[in-house]
């Protein structure tokens, strides 16, 4: 076997690894649809080149579509990974178009008028077509420095793919046939062109989608993996940062504290996932009340809280209300149980209020809410220092 033949092998080989590698993103992290994209991509140029090796055991016509379709098909599927990550949807219409276009053409160039320089030009300029026409208009959608690296290797192998060909044809043309197109110059420039390109893209990629799941770990860290919401840890650090903006900039905040009403009961009667249902119905709820700029967080059982930029107590008590009455409306409902209600407490921020003293009013008004017959809210004040010995404790020391 020549040194031409091992490097053929090596183009497979190196698109086989970077194939598996993209799965293995893909069950690292199933929400990174275009790792799976761009797995079957990278397969299918492994199959391509494996069958652009062999081709001398096809016919000629089997040969062509063997190794073409699985080629198109490694552009087809690049373009949509890219789409599929940059704007999460693919123009399958257009690229696939294009590729039925240049089947076409193929077949043309070979039932009607056989020609092999044609058929080469076809399918490499057809390949440049889908890959530029499918990655130029994400121009727009492109968000970061990675992003913009894949934008750029993207469209310099659609670039590449075109003036290779033109290239090698100018100066190979003549002596092309389907007999000699296995050792010839286009043959050994595509493999190598393929292998270089197909690194470019795999160093982007993995970078891209390392950075992702890099991105991922760190949410789910600050996460409740039940609800979604954030964890104590990140309201800790909400209500610092509030309070040190309400000092420095005074903007003013409040602190909802929820509690679900009798819950153990819940569990008891309708199993632990009744229970979870709740909970995350819960969750839901908040998100739609509470708005973008809130932070909500699962402080453990079923247990939330509510960080909010509101300067007036009364529009804090307005949102409480609101909350109340959302989960005594919808929360069962959603969860498939009997009527579910809550207690809150809420606490807006004055002079002097620091993060835990804040929590323990806030706190404290809860347990009133609960004490007072449940399914209501309480308004925290400052005179509750004084009625509390546990928080006039805290506010001394």
């Amino acid at each position: 076997m020549s040194g031409a033949s091992y490097f053929q092998l090596l183009t497979p080989l190196i698109f086989l690894v970077f194939a598996i590698g993209y799965l293995l993103v893909w069950r690292q992290d199933r929400t990174i649809r275009s790792a799976r994209l761009a797995a079957i991509s990278y397969g299918c140029g492994a199959f391509a080149f494996l069958a652009d090796f062999s081709r001398e055991i096809f016919s000629v016509t089997a040969a062509i579509y063997v190794t073409n379709i699985p080629y198109l098909l490694v552009v087809v599927l690049l373009v949509a990974a890219l789409q599929t990550h940059m704007t999460g949807t693919v123009r399958w219409a257009l690229i696939g178009g294009l590729m039925a276009a240049v089947l076409v053409g193929i077949s043309w160039f070979r039932f009607v008028s056989d020609d092999i320089v044609v058929r080469t030009l076809i399918v490499n300029f057809g390949a440049s077509l889908i890959m530029l026409g499918g990655v130029l208009p994400l121009r727009a959608h492109v968000r970061g420095r990675v992003q913009q690296w894949a934008y750029g290797v993207a469209v310099a192998i659609g670039v590449v793919l075109a003036l290779r060909v033109a290239v090698v044809l100018w100066f190979t043309a003549g002596t092309l046939s389907n007999e000699t197109y296995v050792n010839s110059v286009a043959s050994l420039t595509l493999h190598f062109a393929a292998a270089l390109c197909s690194l470019a893209m795999a160093m982007v990629l993995f970078t891209m989608y390392g950075k992702e799941i890099i991105t991922t770990l760190a949410k789910r860290a600050d996460a409740d993996d039940l609800t979604g919401l954030a964890n104590r840890r990140v309201f800790n650090s909400a209500m610092e940062d509030h309070v040190r903006s309400a000092l420095q900039r005074g903007m003013d905040f409040c602190l909802i504290l929820i509690d679900i009403d009798r819950f153990k009961l819940v569990n008891d009667t309708h199993g632990h996932a009744a229970g979870d249902r709740v909970l995350v119905a819960v969750a839901e709820i908040l998100r739609g009340c509470a708005g973008s700029e809130a932070v909500l967080a699962r402080l453990g059982g079923e247990e939330f809280a509510v960080v909010t930029r509101l300067r007036d107590e009364r529009v804090a008590q307005l949102l409480a209300e609101n909350i109340r009455t959302s989960i005594a409306a919808g929360a069962g409902a959603k969860a498939d149980v009997t009527m579910v209600t809550a207690s809150l407490g809420v606490c807006q921020w004055g002079p002097g209020l620091h993060p835990a003293l804040m929590t323990e009013l806030a706190d404290d008004a809860l347990y009133e809410a609960k004490r007072s017959g449940r399914d209501r809210v309480v308004m925290s004040s400052r005179a509750v220092v004084a009625s509390s010995p546990r928080i006039a404790q805290r506010a001394e020391g």
